[in-house]
């Protein structure tokens, strides 16, 4: 539960409009980028979205939902 908790100061540092890449919001995600990745394949995680094939981008209005609550979210 501790984990969740240390998410919600994220709410404040990002954007509700807009884009984030992984390495803007890592810091406020309680793991790692390969599980953000196997969540986000079962929809439990907000899809990102490809700009090229090296660079993808998060919509911070999603992740706004998922910070608000992790364990309802669905995509």
């Amino acid at each position: 539960m501790a984990k969740q908790h240390a998410a919600a100061p994220a709410a404040d540092k990002l954007p509700f409009h807009g884009q984030s890449r992984w390495a803007q919001i890592e810091p406020f995600v309680p793991f790692s980028r390969e599980t953000a990745r196997k969540l986000e394949l079962q929809g439990r995680f907000p899809k990102r979205i490809r700009i090229t094939e090296r660079c993808s981008l998060f919509p911070n209005c999603e992740l706004h939902r998922w910070f608000a609550d992790p364990a309802g979210y669905r995509a």
